[in-house]
């Protein structure tokens, strides 16, 4: 139905107008204040408040392995697809496992915060399949850059890597005695669901398949999410439930990184998980750096969003001319064969990426505007009045109708 064609397009414009929005980056200089943090105890060239409740160091150091053990398999994963920040994340993690194990005789309190921020390294892991990607959907585009079944199926390939990565990792935490949320199996489920939904749709509409693919793909990321979440919850004695601000039960980074982390939450949620990594391993130390790498990944995902949305656009045209076609055999075989057009799609995608390059429109916008492009080049042919976009418009009206 063209209606539900349009609804990617609508989706696409929200997430490009998330990422253009600007953030205010403003560093708040105060520092915090807790009577129940001992004292500050600087770790790696960064000074962290460690609670006068926390874990002792046995538990640390369990914490510690645990959140490997649980995370290696799909930190090794994503290494091996490429993703440079989980092979950071697995190299600072294992630093600072070893000075927790090194400082464990002589320096308790240090011990117990390098196996602590150890343990939050490895947990970032479900974070860093996002990227993965971005690093293999690049690869299976044709050669304007637009969606091909090979896209799809490759996206659906990792969606069940990354499923069975899960599927183990529930295994392990089964065999620790430990529970698994129900919410890990709500979106396992949610997962199976739009991936299948995703294979039904691949000879039909490559584009909604495509979006069913990523959904997929994303489900198991939030399910891997909730699971390493909780085994840290528990690990710690908290709620299972209690998902938020685990590490900062224990310790509380302080100054620049603390003020690096706040400024992080503001961003949007595509690039945040990403970000917060960064701040934790160290790669970005400072404002500048952060406004940076903010306009890097703005700029590359808005590139990468706008050649879908001019690619879903074209493909509603495509399907536009065929019905008018239809309806007016000889009018459009007409105008194909005075613009020698072969290629239907290669000519529609022209066109749309023309509009798009000339107004810098999208969504909806951009979709009347090529509308509007087209009808100027079909009277160059035929020297008929047709209405294209009260025709489209009328055709709206009468699928949202049920006619």
């Amino acid at each position: 139905m063209k209606w539900l064609k349009i609804v990617p397009i609508l989706m696409l414009t929200t997430l490009i107008a998330s990422l253009v929005t600007p953030v205010a980056l403003t560093a708040d200089e105060t520092p915090v204040e807790n009577e129940n943090i001992v004292r500050d105890v600087n770790v790696g060239g960064e000074a962290y408040g460690l609670y006068k409740t926390a874990i002792d160091f046995t538990e640390a150091l369990d914490l510690a392995y645990t959140m490997k053990n649980l995370t290696y398999s799909l930190l090794q994963w994503e290494i091996e697809n490429n993703v440079q920040v989980a092979n950071v994340s697995l190299t600072r993690g294992d630093f600072f496992l070893g000075k927790a194990i090194e400082l464990g005789e002589n320096n308790t309190q240090r011990a117990i915060v390098f196996a602590i921020v150890a343990a939050i390294h490895y947990s970032h892991a479900p974070a860093f399949a996002n990227p993965v990607l971005a690093k293999i959907i690049p690869q299976t585009l044709d050669e304007n850059g637009t969606l091909t079944n090979a896209t799809v199926e490759a996206v659906l390939n990792k969606a069940d890597e990354l499923k069975g990565l899960l599927e183990e990792a529930i295994v392990q935490v089964e065999e620790w005695n430990l529970t698994v949320p129900q919410l890990v199996y709500w979106h396992i489920e949610r997962g199976d669901n739009l991936t299948a939904m995703a294979e039904e749709l691949l000879e039909t509409n490559l584009t909604e398949s495509f979006w069913h693919a990523v959904g997929g793909y994303r489900a198991y990321i939030r399910g891997f999410a909730v699971l390493v979440k909780s085994v840290f919850a528990q690990k710690i004695r908290l709620a299972a439930s209690d998902y938020e601000g685990l590490s900062n039960r224990l310790i509380v980074p302080r100054g620049l990184k603390l003020q690096l982390l706040i400024a992080s939450e503001k961003l949007p949620a595509e690039i945040r998980e990403r970000i917060r990594g960064k701040i934790e391993a160290g790669e970005i130390r400072n404002f500048k750096e952060l406004a940076q790498y903010v306009r890097n990944e703005a700029t590359q995902l808005r590139e990468k969003y706008r050649a879908m949305q001019i690619d879903a656009v074209a493909k509603i045209l495509v399907d536009y001319i065929i019905k008018l076609e239809l309806r007016h055999p000889v009018l459009i075989r007409e105008w194909r064969i005075q613009q020698n057009v072969t290629e239907l799609y290669q000519y529609c995608r022209q066109l749309v990426e023309n509009v798009s390059k000339e107004t810098g429109s999208t969504g909806l916008q951009l979709l009347y505007l090529s509308l509007y492009k087209f009808q100027l080049e079909l009277r160059k042919v035929i020297q008929v009045e047709m209405d294209i976009k009260s025709i489209f418009d009328s055709e709206l009206v009468r699928v949202r109708m049920g006619q």
